[in-house]
């Protein structure tokens, strides 16, 4: 292995930022080599040496390449990756750079396998060389020439490979200087010049703080970026970048851009960022929403580098609705920055309801009311429901709440007594009524609200015949339902014509027309049933609405067990449901005669021979009452016949 440290006989001068990579290739073609594998035999064996020798570190491998090209090893490293070194090696604020650079951060800023070319440079290159600038995954660009560099060979679209013969031409002979350079459209171009001064250390995204963090924090953003395909695909639109270019490359673009215009570039990224579906993300959670981004923000916070995680705290503070924030959360794990939480814009419903002085859940009511600005989710894999709810929206409802009444003057005010207040709070006609410290306060506003509407009614001197005022509607129709806060609710949904009394300030002037109340008490019925269930007086009328009965009929079938019933005092109640299964279970005899479509007598006369059997029978039971039979005992033997039919017709003939 000596005497292939000695100096090669035909060598290649260095040119201005050529690669080493190229100069190996150059000198390999000089000394009349096949290609540059003949070049790193010499330099030892393979596993001695880099993938690329854009990559070689110092030591025995670099000390026998300068000698065997006559240059000196520091001027042979500057032609390698390492001359980013000092831009790029993330260190503590005030530490020394570093001189060379890690794999991991040589895989992230280079591509190295792939390292693109610029026809115009070749076609005026004197000697064509290969630029170390150009394997910059940031810098898909030849910023002399304003133009996109070349990744792929345009014959036979391979990407482009480092160990080539030469640097202009492919493996399958086809001549790169003929290719067409695509132009960099102006609205991007200002960017990657900006860019390039960062990796040149001429200048940095942020003045304040050191070029390592900026671009290290660069890398992190472009990754981020890449994982939004919304943001990224507009954002390319509006740079008007070359559709051929690959979404990394386009990343790395849109995430410099962000850093141009810190930070409100960065919080008008998050307010989309927030919106993508993540891998294994959930339906709330700031951690698995926003990845790697907080803990690498904290990473440089630590080594001294605190814009980013100044910046995410200010934004998720004030903006982040996606789930609750705690201690739990690494950038605000210190008392100091615990602190901030105390003020962020998206509190818990458990916050929400401290502040309202409230029972638990009751934030979570307003919420759904529409009264508080908020967002309630489950998770997905648990299912526990989770929520946040704007402060400002709970300041705003705290003002209001201040300037309000208890129920005792807000039924002063209405005219009206507290259980109908009460009522007004259940059914809505009083948005805002909140129970807080053991006493319902209900809104000026919203019992202002009600008053101005009454008052807009056209007004009557005297009460004319045809029209009701309240208090004798509800006594003449309240055994059908009609309660004060219906009343008032079918009111104010203008479902009634209304009049009031002149003179009258309060709802007990309001006056109601007769013809419209009565026209409106089937519904009125329906919802109290709905809610409360159905008396059994009501339900012999209605059961079967062709043939009322009497209420005794109605109990045989509860005593019989056909008909389940609740008792409420010395009343029978039934519920809606169960009614409803009563009547898709049973029916009359008259119907179950029409269904088999034959006469009553038939269906007697069938019932006498046991061919259908009534679950409850008027001749069979002593009291006596209807008789029941269930539907599909009454579907079956329609089908019956049918069959018989059939079978007949299939019978095959008798022989002879």
């Amino acid at each position: 292995m000596e005497d292939t440290a000695r100096a090669l006989p035909a060598r290649e001068p260095l040119l201005s930022g050529e690669s080493l990579t190229s100069l190996v290739r150059r000198t390999a073609q000089a000394m009349g080599y096949e290609g540059i594998g003949q070049i790193r035999k010499l330099l030892g064996h393979r596993g001695e040496l880099p993938a690329h020798l854009n990559h070689l570190f110092p030591g025995t491998t670099l000390d026998r390449l300068s000698r065997m090209l006559l240059l000196p090893a520091e001027r042979v490293l500057g032609s390698t990756l390492h001359d980013y070194a000092r831009q790029l090696m993330l260190v503590p604020n005030g530490s020394p750079p570093h001189r060379l650079c890690d794999s991991a951060t040589i895989l992230r800023h280079f591509d190295s396998a792939h390292p693109p070319v610029c026809p115009r440079c070749l076609i005026e290159d004197e000697r064509p060389y290969e630029r170390l600038v150009w394997s910059i995954r940031a810098l898909p660009v030849c910023l002399q020439h304003d133009c996109y560099l070349v990744r792929r060979c345009p014959a036979c679209s391979r990407l482009l490979r480092p160990d080539r013969p030469l640097v202009s031409q492919c493996h399958c002979s086809h001549d790169f200087s003929q290719a067409t350079a695509t132009p960099v459209a102006a609205t991007a171009l200002s960017i990657y010049h900006q860019m390039e001064c960062w990796y040149r250390s001429a200048a940095t995204p942020l003045a304040e703080h050191a070029s390592c963090a900026s671009l290290w924090w660069l890398e992190r953003l472009a990754s981020a970026v890449e994982r939004t395909p919304s943001w990224l695909e507009r954002e390319t639109q509006t740079l008007q970048l070359d559709t051929s270019l690959p979404a990394q490359s386009a990343a790395w673009l849109v995430a410099a851009k962000i850093l141009t215009n810190w930070p409100a570039g960065l919080f008008t990224f998050l307010a989309e960022f927030d919106q993508v579906v993540k891998f294994r993300s959930t339906a709330t959670g700031v951690t698995r929403g926003y990845g790697l981004l907080l803990r690498d923000a904290k990473h440089l916070e630590d080594l001294g580098y605190p814009f980013p995680a100044d910046a995410l705290r200010t934004y998720l503070t004030a903006n982040y609705s996606g789930g609750s924030l705690s201690a739990k959360v690494c950038l605000f794990n210190t008392p100091q920055k615990r602190k901030l939480l105390r003020h962020r814009s998206w509190i818990t419903p458990t916050e929400a309801d401290d502040l309202l002085r409230a029972r638990p859940g009751t934030s979570v009511d307003l919420v759904s009311r529409g009264i508080l600005t908020g967002r309630l989710s489950r998770a997905q894999r648990s299912g526990r429901r989770m929520g946040v709810i704007l402060r400002e929206s709970v300041r705003q409802f705290q003002a209001t709440i201040g300037a309000s009444w208890t129920v005792h003057e807000t039924g002063r005010q209405l005219g009206l007594g507290r259980h109908t207040v009460y009522e007004l709070i259940r059914v809505g006609c009083l948005p805002g009524a909140l129970r807080a410290g053991g006493c319902w306060r209900v809104p000026r506003t919203a019992v202002e609200t009600l008053l101005r509407r009454y008052q807009e009614r056209p007004a009557n001197k005297r009460q004319s015949p045809g029209w009701f005022t309240v208090r004798e509607a509800t006594r003449q129709f309240g055994p059908s339902g009609l309660t004060m806060g219906r009343l008032l609710k079918l009111v104010f949904e203008e479902s009634l014509a209304t009049r009031r009394l002149d003179g009258q300030e309060d709802l007990r002037g309001l006056l109601v027309s007769e013809v419209d109340l009565v026209a409106a008490l089937p519904a009125v019925r329906r919802a109290r049933d709905d809610a409360h269930g159905c008396s059994l007086s009501r339900l012999a009328q209605t059961l079967f609405p062709q043939r009322p009965m009497k209420e005794p009929v109605l109990k045989k079938w509860i005593v019989a067990g056909l008909l389940q019933a609740n008792r409420a005092g010395r009343s029978w109640i039934i519920e809606p449901a169960e009614i409803d299964r009563f009547r898709q279970t049973y029916c009359l005899f008259t119907e179950a005669a029409a269904l088999l479509h034959i006469s009553r007598s038939t269906l007697a006369r069938w019932e006498a021979e046991g061919r259908i059997a009534a679950v409850y029978g008027r001749r069979s039971n002593t009291p006596g009452g209807f008789s029941l039979y269930r539907r599909a005992a009454v579907e079956q033997l329609k089908l019956r016949p049918l069959r018989r039919v059939r079978q007949h017709r299939l019978r095959p003939a008798k022989a002879g």
